[in-house]
């Protein structure tokens, strides 16, 4: 079934699978549905990207492991700090659909901009409780200020399904749903 996700899906699809990240720390991200941001008249749907802050390459590896990206993330945090830039491309375009996900939102006619710095510190982060604390959180794209709601009906879908995802994860760990303290 090649065309199950249609002509645009297939070609994003492609395009995504032949694009090579080496370090998840210096790739580029993008929300691929969009988000409120802002309530009563003055809201409006924007996409998130997050990139890093300088511009190194980095090199995939000769023979890379099964984990290599994440022992890529790993020696770098424990090395240095990071600092990513998290931008927005607001929406300038009823051309710019908020219900259908395959609608690309053109840079050059909506460009992304700048609105925060995210920083990472240096840290060793691969314990055996770190890995057990993170095994047991949840994330979910709902889980956000009334201004930053997810929109669209890919996103309505996302919230049954890790609620749903979630719940079942966290009876098989027979641990508890509940928040970080810090």
């Amino acid at each position: 079934m090649p065309f199950a996700l249609g002509f645009k899906g297939t070609m994003n699809a492609l395009g995504a699978r032949n694009s090579k990240i080496s370090n998840p720390l210096y790739t580029r991200y993008w929300s691929m549905v969009p988000y409120q941001l802002g309530l009563g008249v003055d809201r409006q749907a924007v996409k998130y990207s997050v990139r890093n802050c300088s511009t190194v390459a980095t090199a995939l590896p000769d023979h890379p492991s099964h984990n290599f990206l994440r022992d890529a993330l790993k020696d770098t945090l424990q090395k240095q700090d990071v600092c990513m830039e998290f931008l927005i491309q607001p929406r300038t375009s009823t051309k710019m659909l908020v219900e259908d996900a395959m609608t690309e939102w053109k840079e050059n006619e909506a460009p992304f901009y700048q609105v925060a710095t995210i920083h990472i510190p240096k840290q060793s982060f691969d314990t055996p409780e770190q890995n057990q604390f993170c095994e047991n959180l949840s994330f979910t794209p709902w889980h956000a200020l009334p201004e930053h709601k997810p929109l669209g009906a890919i996103n309505r879908m996302r919230k049954i399904i890790y609620e749903n995802i979630s719940r079942v994860r966290h009876d098989i760990n027979s641990a508890p749903r509940q928040e970080p303290k810090n």
